[in-house]
C-alpha cells in the first residue's frame, strides 16, 4: 500500500512544488515522504547550457535558483533572516515561525500577500545552516480560498482535497510533511489515500484507512486553526 501509494503522491504533487517557490531542493524528498527518482538525461539546449554556466561561474556549487527569493537575488544562500527579507520585493512578505522538529526560529517568505488579510497561500521556509540562511522546504495552499494556517509548530496546507501539514524533519534539518490525506480526486483514484505521522520518524507513517467523516473532521478542524500573517513589503 505505501509504496503504491508514494507513486500516486509523486506524480500529483510534484507539479505543485514546481511553482511559485521553486523546484525541488536538498531535502524536498524528506516533505513528500517518498525517495527521490533518477531520470533520464536530456541533452539541454544550447541557450539553456549557456544560461547555467553563467549561473555556475556566480555560484560554487553550480546549482540554479530554488525560489522566487533567490532568482530575483542571484544568490542561493544569505548572511542572515534580515538579508533575505532585504532582498524581498513590494508585494511580497514574510513571516517568522517556530516549527516542530526545530529549535531555533524559522522564516518564511511569500511571493504575493493577500491584502484582505495578509494571508498567503505558498510560502518557501528559510533556516539557518552553517552560518547561513538557506531554503528548507516549501509549503503549499491552493489560493485565497485555501491559505496557509499556522498553529502549535505545524503550518497547514492544502485545498479542498487534501488535507497537509509540515514540520520539520531532525534527521535531514528540512521541511518534512507530517500529514497527507487526499480524497483521491487528485489522483483520480477516487479513494482516500495518504499518510500520517506523529514524529519526523519515517518509522513512524501511518497509512491513514480513515472513513469520508474522518477526512470531512480533519478539513473542518483546520479552517478553525489561525492563518499564517504575513508582513507585506511596501
Amino acid at each position: 500500500m505505501r509504496t503504491r501509494l508514494g507513486l500516486i503522491l509523486s506524480t500529483t504533487m510534484i507539479i505543485g512544488l514546481l511553482t511559485a517557490c521553486g523546484s525541488a531542493v536538498e531535502g524536498d524528498a524528506s516533505v513528500l515522504g517518498v525517495s527521490r527518482m533518477p531520470l533520464e538525461e536530456l541533452e539541454p539546449a544550447a541557450e539553456a547550457v549557456q544560461e547555467l554556466d553563467e549561473f555556475a561561474e556566480e555560484d560554487d556549487f553550480g546549482y540554479g535558483p530554488s525560489d522566487f527569493v533567490q532568482e530575483q537575488s542571484g544568490k542561493t544562500e544569505f548572511d542572515s533572516f534580515d538579508d533575505v527579507i532585504a532582498n524581498l520585493m513590494q508585494g511580497q512578505g514574510y513571516a517568522y515561525v517556530q516549527l516542530q522538529g526545530e529549535d531555533d526560529q524559522l522564516l518564511a517568505v511569500t511571493d504575493l500577500v493577500f491584502l484582505a488579510d495578509d494571508s498567503a497561500s505558498e510560502a518557501c521556509i528559510y533556516g539557518i545552516r552553517d552560518g547561513k540562511a538557506v531554503n528548507i522546504g516549501n509549503v503549499f495552499g491552493n489560493g485565497s480560498a485555501f491559505p496557509l494556517r499556522y498553529k502549535d509548530g505545524i503550518i497547514y496546507g492544502g485545498d479542498n482535497h487534501r488535507y497537509e501539514t509540515y514540520f520539520v524533519s531532525e534527521d535531514w534539518q528540512s521541511l518534512m510533511m507530517k500529514d497527507y490525506i487526499s480524497d483521491g480526486v487528485v489522483e483520480g483514484s477516487g479513494q482516500f489515500v495518504g499518510f500520517t505521522r506523529q514524529t519526523s520518524n519515517y518509522e513512524d507513517t501511518v497509512d491513514f484507512e480513515g472513513s469520508e467523516e474522518e477526512f470531512n473532521a480533519l478539513m473542518a478542524d483546520r479552517e478553525e486553526v489561525p492563518l499564517l500573517k504575513f508582513t507585506m513589503i511596501e
